[in-house]
C-alpha cells in the first residue's frame, strides 16, 4: 500500500546535458539572493561541489552518553557494595533500603545496555544489506526484531553467526542483560556480624601495681598478712576454679575484644594464631615451673621398710607400722638438683616466692596384709613460684572470657630505690636489705614491658630512654650462676611492679599454711602442718590431701595443681590487689586507696551485616566492557564511511523514503575536491549529484508530509485533480530523496521549477 502524499512535485522535463548552459556567478548569487527554503524545493539546493561529511558523531551522541552512563553505573553499585562490606546496613529511612537502590541501579544499567546493543543492531542490518550479496528480505525483519527483545536477539544468533561478529555480540549482549539484576542482588548477601555499640562497657581488670592497697601490716616485726590476703591464698589453693577465683570482664552486650592495647612482640609469641593487627595487656602475676626430680631419688631398705629420699634430705617411707606417704615443704636453695638446675631454674628461683619440693608415694595392690602397705611406685617434684609480667590477648564471646599467655618473663629487685650507686658486692648488700632488722627499706620486683604503648607511641628496649620522662632502675640479675646489676630506663607506664613487703607476707602464707606437712597412713590417712598457724594447719591439710589424690598422684597431675594456683592467685592481684599505677612515694608504707587497673575494650552487638561477593559484578562489568568496545568498533566504522552512508540506526524512513535503493542517484569521480568558486572560473558543468538524507533530516521532511495509506476498498484509485492526493512511484519523482544536489541547470528551469513549488 503506497502513501497518498498530499504535496505533488514533479521535476521538469530534463534536457539533454548539450542543450543546458552553465550559470553566471552573478546568475547563481542572484538565485540565492531571491530563493529562500520555502520557495526552493524543500531539499536543499546546493552548488557546492566539495566533499561532504555525515555527521557521525552526532548521530552517536545519545549511545555515547549511555555507554558512558552504564560504566558509571557498575562503578557506583561496586562502590556502593564495597563501601558497606561487612558493616552494617545503611539507614536511610524506613521506605528506601540498600537493595532497593541495587535494583535501581542495575535497572537502570541494563536500559543503558540496551540502549546501546539495540542500536548496533540496528545500524548492523543497513551494513548488512550494503555489500554484493544478494540477501533474504526477512533478514531485515529479523534485525529489527534482533534489537528490541530477547526472543528477537536468539532468533537473530543464528542468522549472524559467522557472518556478523558485532552484530552477535550485540544480540549475545541482549539476551544476557536480562541477569543484570539478579548478579547484582546476588553480589550482596547479609550474614550475621558484629558492630560496635556505642555507649557499651567493656573492661578487664589487670595489675600494673600490687597491692593497690593493703594487703599486709608490718607493725611489730616482719611484714604479715592481713586476713584478706590469707583467705585469697588459701582459696586459690583449694578451690582454684572456683567462680571466686576467675576473672568476670564487664561486657555489655556479651562480645567484646581488647584491641587498645601493647602491640605483640611477634619474636616472643611465634605463635600464627595471632595476627598483626592483635594487641595484648599485661600484668603482675604469679608464675609457676615445675621440674621432675624422680630420677633424683635414692631408696634404701632398713629391715621392712624402705626409704626414699632427695639429696636435699627429704624423704618418705614404707614402713610396715607405718607410711611417710606425703612431704612437702619449701627448699630455698636448689643447687642439689646437680644436672636438672638449669639457667632458667636458676634466674626464677632465685627471688621465688617460694621453692616447693614434693615427694607423694602410691601404693600397689596387695595379696595379704595392710593394702596400703604395699606402695606400687613414688613421685617427686620441685615446683618454683615466683613473681612474673604475663601478657596476654583476651576477647569475650558469649560472655566467655578467652585469654590466652603470649608471653611470660620473671620480674628481679629493683635495688634503685634504696642504692643510687649499686656496690660491687651484690650479694651481701642484698642480704642486708632484707635482714631481720631492715624491713623498713623498699626493694620493689619490678619488670619492663617490651614493646609497650605510651601517649600512642611504641617503645622498646632500644628506644625507652628517648622518652621525655622515664624512670631508673638497677635489676638485681641472676643468670648462669652469676648476679650482675641491669641499668636502665623506661617510662613509668612500662614498669611493672610488685611491693616486695607484701611478697613477704605472701611467702609467710605459702610456707607456713599451704605447703609445709606431712601425711601418714597406719590404718588411716592422716595430715599435720610442720608448724602449727591461726588457721590450724587447714590449709596444709587440704593441700596434701589434693597432692596426693587417693594415691594417684603423677607429675602432669601435680603440675596441673601448682599451675591452678598460679593461675588463680594471678586473677586475685588482677581484680582484687592490682591498682594501674605505682605509689607515688616509694617506702615501706602500704600503698592506700589506688586506682584500680583496667583496660577498656570495644563492645560488638551482633547483626546482619553487608557481605559482598564481587565475583557477581563481573558479568555485568563485563557486558559493559563488551558493549563499550562494540560502540567504538561500531563508531569508528561509521566514521570510515562518513563521506557516502549516513548512520540510520532503527530508522524506517529510509525503506519509505528510498525503497530498495539506498545508493545515491549519480556519485561522479569528479573534482570532489574542487571549491565551487574554481569551478564557476574554469566554467566547468557538475552533473547531477544527489547525497542521501541522514536519519534527522528524513525526520524533518517526514514532519512537512503528510500521509494517508490506502486500504483495500477504501480509497478512490481512480485518477485524481491536482489538488489531491497522488501516490509516488518512480524514486526520480521523490524530492525529498534529494538532501543535498549540484544540478545541471539554466534559469528558466530553475524558475519553472520554483514557480511550480509555489502552486
Amino acid at each position: 500500500m503506497a502513501p497518498i502524499l498530499h504535496h505533488d512535485f514533479q521535476t521538469q522535463g530534463q534536457k539533454d546535458s548539450s542543450d543546458h548552459h552553465c550559470l553566471s556567478a552573478t546568475t547563481i548569487q542572484h538565485f540565492e539572493d531571491h530563493t529562500s527554503l520555502q520557495d526552493a524545493a524543500p531539499a536543499a539546493i546546493s552548488i557546492s561541489s566539495t566533499q561532504h561529511s555525515y555527521h557521525i558523531f552526532r548521530a552517536w551522541v545519545w549511545e555515547i552518553f549511555s555507554i558512558l552512563s552504564a560504566i558509571a553505573l557498575i562503578a557506583a553499585i561496586a562502590s556502593l557494595l564495597f563501601s558497606f562490606d561487612g558493616s552494617l546496613p545503611p539507614d536511610w529511612g524506613a521506605n528506601i533500603n540498600l537493595n532497593a537502590v541495587l535494583a535501581l541501579l542495575s535497572t537502570v544499567f541494563r536500559a543503558m545496555l540496551v540502549i546501546v546493543v539495540s542500536q548496533i543492531i540496528s545500524q548492523r542490518k543497513w551494513d548488512w544489506y550494503r555489500d554484493d550479496h544478494l540477501r533474504s528480505l526477512a533478514d531485515l525483519q529479523k534485525f529489527d526484531t534482533g534489537s528490541r527483545g530477547v526472543l528477537g536477539a536468539l532468533s537473530l544468533v543464528p542468522k549472524v553467526l559467522l557472518r556478523d561478529f558485532i552484530a552477535l555480540i550485540a544480540a549475545i549482549i541482549l539476551l544476557l542483560s536480562f541477569l543484570v539484576g539478579p548478579f547484582v542482588q546476588q553480589a550482596s548477601r547479609t550474614v550475621s556480624c558484629a558492630y560496635q555499640a556505642p555507649g557499651m562497657a567493656a573492661s578487664l581488670p589487670y595489675a600494673h601495681f600490687v597491692p593497690r592497697t593493703g594487703g599486709y601490716t608490718n607493725k611489730d616485726g616482719p611484714p604479715k598478712p592481713t586476713t584478706d590476703t590469707r583467705i585469697t591464698l588459701l582459696s586459690s589453693a583449694t578451690a582454684a576454679e572456683g567462680v571466686e577465683n576467675q576473672i568476670s570482664g564487664t561486657c555489655s552486650t556479651g562480645n567484646c575484644t581488647f584491641p587498645n592495647g601493647d602491640p605483640i612482640d611477634a619474636k616472643v609469641a611465634n605463635d600464627l594464631r595471632f595476627r598483626n593487627d592483635e594487641t595484648s595487656h599485661s600484668t603482675v602475676a604469679l608464675c609457676n615451673k615445675c621440674t621432675d626430680v624422680r630420677s633424683l631419688v635414692s631408696v634404701s631398705t632398713a629391715g621392712s621398710s624402705q626409704t626414699y629420699s632427695l639429696p636435699n634430705g627429704f624423704n618418705i617411707s614404707d614402713g610396715y607400722n607405718e607410711m611417710k606417704t606425703v612431704f612437702i615443704s619449701p627448699n630455698p636453695e636448689l643447687d642439689w638438683m646437680g644436672n636438672t638446675f638449669n639457667q632458667e631454674l636458676q634466674t626464677i628461683s632465685r627471688w621465688a616466692f617460694s621453692n616447693v619440693t614434693f615427694l607423694t608415694l602410691t601404693p600397689g595392690v596387695c595379696t595379704s596384709g595392710y593394702a596400703m602397705s604395699c606402695p606400687g611406685s613414688y613421685q617427686a617434684a620441685v615446683c618454683i613460684l615466683y613473681p612474673c609480667l604475663q601478657s596476654y590477648v583476651a576477647s569475650i564471646t558469649n560472655g566467655e572470657l578467652s585469654e590466652e599467655i603470649i608471653q611470660s618473663e620473671p620480674m628481679q629487685l629493683d635495688l634503685m630505690p634504696n642504692v643510687d650507686d649499686p656496690p660491687s658486692n651484690i650479694e651481701s648488700t642484698f642480704e642486708n636489705l632484707q635482714g631481720q632488722s631492715a624491713f623498713d627499706v623498699y626493694v620493689p620486683y619490678a619488670a619492663v614491658k617490651s614493646p609497650c604503648q605510651v601517649d600512642g607511641a611504641i617503645y622498646d628496649l632500644q628506644n625507652m630512654s628517648s622518652h621525655p620522662a622515664t624512670t631508673n632502675l638497677s635489676l638485681f640479675v641472676t643468670e648462669a650462676g652469676s648476679n650482675w646489676i641491669r641499668n636502665l630506663s623506661a617510662p613509668e607506664a612500662c614498669i611493672y611492679r610488685h611491693d616486695y613487703q607484701f611478697s613477704r607476707a605472701v611467702i609467710s602464707v605459702l610456707e607456713e599454711d599451704l605447703f609445709s606437712g606431712t601425711c601418714y597412713v597406719y590404718r588411716s590417712f592422716t595430715c599435720e602442718p610442720t608448724t602449727q598457724t591461726i588457721w590450724g594447719g587447714l590449709g596444709t591439710i587440704k593441700v596434701l590431701e589434693t597432692l596426693y589424690n587417693n594415691g594417684s598422684a603423677n607429675f602432669s597431675y601435680t603440675e596441673n595443681l601448682f599451675e591452678s594456683f598460679a593461675k588463680a592467685t594471678s586473677n586475685r592481684y588482677r581484680f582484687q590487689f592490682g591498682s594501674s599505677t605505682s605509689p607515688s612515694a616509694i617506702g615501706n608504707v602500704a600503698p592506700v586507696n589506688l586506682l584500680v587497673g583496667e583496660i577498656q575494650g570495644i563492645a560488638w552487638q551482633t547483626s546482619a551485616c553487608v557481605l559482598v561477593q564481587g565475583q557477581w559484578l563481573l558479568l555485568p562489568a563485563g557486558l559493559a566492557l563488551a558493549a563499550a568496545i562494540l560502540s567504538v568498533w561500531t563508531i569508528a566504522t561509521s566514521w570510515r564511511y562518513r563521506h557516502s552512508r549516513p548512520v540510520w540506526k532503527d530508522s524506517i524512513l529510509p525503506l519509505i523514503l528510498y525503497s530498495d535503493r539506498l545508493e545515491p542517484k549519480n556519485l561522479p569521480p569528479l573534482t570532489h575536491h574542487l571549491d565551487r568558486d574554481d569551478l564557476i572560473k574554469d566554467g566547468t558543468c557538475l552533473e547531477e549529484q544527489e547525497m542521501l538524507l541522514e536519519a534527522t533530516e528524513m525526520g524533518k521532511v517526514a514532519d512537512r508530509t503528510p500521509v494517508k495509506f490506502r486500504w483495500p476498498h477504501n480509497a478512490d484509485q481512480g485518477s485524481l485533480n491536482k489538488t489531491g492526493p497522488v501516490t509516488l512511484t518512480s524514486q526520480e519523482d521523490k524530492w525529498w530523496t534529494r538532501r543535498r544536489k549540484t544540478r545541471q541547470f539554466d534559469t528558466d528551469s530553475l524558475l519553472d521549477e520554483r514557480e511550480g513549488l509555489n502552486e
